[in-house]
This record gives C-alpha cells, structure tokens and sequence, in this order.
C-alpha cells in the first residue's frame, strides 16, 4: 500500500524497504515502475526490477521504453539492451 502512497517520499521508503526484502514482489514493484506520478520512482523501481528479476523484468521494461518521459524511457530500454546482451 506505501507504493501507491501520495507522498512520493512514502513511496521512495517503501520502494527501498522492499530493495532489502529476501524475495520483494514483482507485481507492486512493476505497476510502480510503470504507472508512478514521479519519473524518478520509475526509474528505481525499474532498476530494482532488472537487478533483482533479470529476465521477468524484461516486460516491463519494454513497457517502460514507451515511457512518456524521455529520462524513464532511455533508461528502460538501456537495461533492457543490458539484459538482453547478457543472455547472448
């Protein structure tokens, strides 16, 4: 529920509480890097979804690299080249 909170310093906590989970879940992490009201948010919930899921994360950031923000899109489809050239 604190992803989804008004406050996006809320969020940014939330978002780094879940960071140092054992197994953080994919769905709230994704619907924060897709739909997030601060592009900044987006962006570290994509990391975190590349970094922790590799090729789970591979979906979202296609999504992602359609992303209204130019800083949010460039960075998706970075890490998705990232991902993709480490599977080759």
């Amino acid at each position: 529920a604190a992803l989804r909170d008004d406050d996006p310093y809320v969020r940014k906590v939330a978002l780094g509480l879940i960071e140092d989970a054992d197994n953080p879940p994919v769905e709230p992490i994704a619907q924060m890097a897709l739909n997030d009201p601060s592009p900044q948010l987006r962006i570290s919930a994509l990391e975190l979804l590349a970094d922790t899921y590799d090729n789970a994360a591979q979906k979202y950031l296609k999504k992602a690299s359609n992303d209204s923000d130019p800083k949010v899109k460039k960075f998706a489809q970075e890490l998705l080249k990232e991902i993709q050239e480490d599977d080759h």
